[in-house]
């Protein structure tokens, strides 16, 4: 009788079937391929370092400034300076207050109060005109830049922040002079300063650019025949005339000798 086979060495007998694969891990598939080396930073073919922030615009600063749940303006009404002067120029502090708007929340109006502008029916519109200024000298002349600038100056002592070195460097030139007075240099684009040289040039004060000191004097305009004005001759044309008298006045002297000559003989 047939029966099924059973896998053995004999002939016909089944193949016996092949030996399972082991894995290296309980519960893991056997031909799961091992996970890759991670990647550390600094070697070759890592992915390049995030580019640096860009730096933040003025538009930026607002808009984060407004984005954010910021702390109101402090009071330094009670924090005293070294002294009044001014160390930083408009656009400078222009930059200091963008800055301090991405660390508080306050309106141009709240400045204005923080400063002691507060005056007006829209106290606010002075430094609106200021912070929209655009130059690095532009609201030298505003009443509000000093105010402003002297708020920055109580702002950086109350945040205990240093004295930047051009501020030590601006203080050690100072200190050589008898106001103490910081140099801030001067806007090479003022009507003012343009119109003082032209005005110095215009009365001989300042030599015009391009002149030397040994420059000679401008010709004379021509116009000597004018009344109460002298116009010297030439030395030709001057003895030319003084001969030309000498004829006619020896001439009517010899006229007369000779009329006394000849009038004595006859008679």
């Amino acid at each position: 009788m047939g029966g099924v086979k059973k896998p053995g060495k004999g002939k016909g007998a089944m193949p016996p079937p092949p030996p399972a694969a082991k894995g290296k891990g309980k519960g893991k598939a056997a031909d799961a391929p091992p996970p890759p080396p991670p990647v550390k930073f600094g070697r070759k073919g890592a992915p390049p370092p995030p580019p640096p922030p860009a730096p933040r615009s003025r538009v930026a600063m607002a808009s984060a400034a407004a984005a954010k749940g910021l702390p109101k303006l402090p009071n330094v009404s009670g924090v005293k300076m070294e002294n009044q002067h001014v160390y930083q120029i408009p656009e400078e502090v222009r930059m200091e207050i963008f800055e301090l708007k991405t660390k508080y929340k306050f309106s141009n109006a709240e400045l204005a109060c923080a400063v002691g502008k507060s005056g007006g029916a829209n106290p606010g519109q002075a430094v609106g005109r200021f912070l929209n200024a655009t130059g690095d000298f532009s609201g030298e002349q505003m009443d509000i830049y000093v105010p402003v600038s002297h708020f920055v100056e109580k702002m950086r002592i109350h945040e205990k922040r240093p004295k930047s070195q051009k501020r030590k460097e601006l203080e050690k030139e100072a200190s050589s002079r008898p106001d103490k007075k910081p140099n801030l240099g001067s806007d090479p684009n003022k009507r003012g300063a343009k119109a003082a040289i032209g005005a110095a040039i215009a009365r001989g004060a300042l030599p015009p650019a391009g002149a030397g000191a040994s420059a000679p004097p401008p010709p004379p305009s021509g116009k000597g025949k004018a009344k109460g004005k002298v116009v010297p001759k030439a030395p030709g044309k001057a003895s030319s005339a003084k001969g030309a008298q000498k004829p006619g006045k020896s001439g009517g002297l010899m006229a007369s000798i000779t009329a006394t000559i000849f009038g004595g003989g006859k008679s």
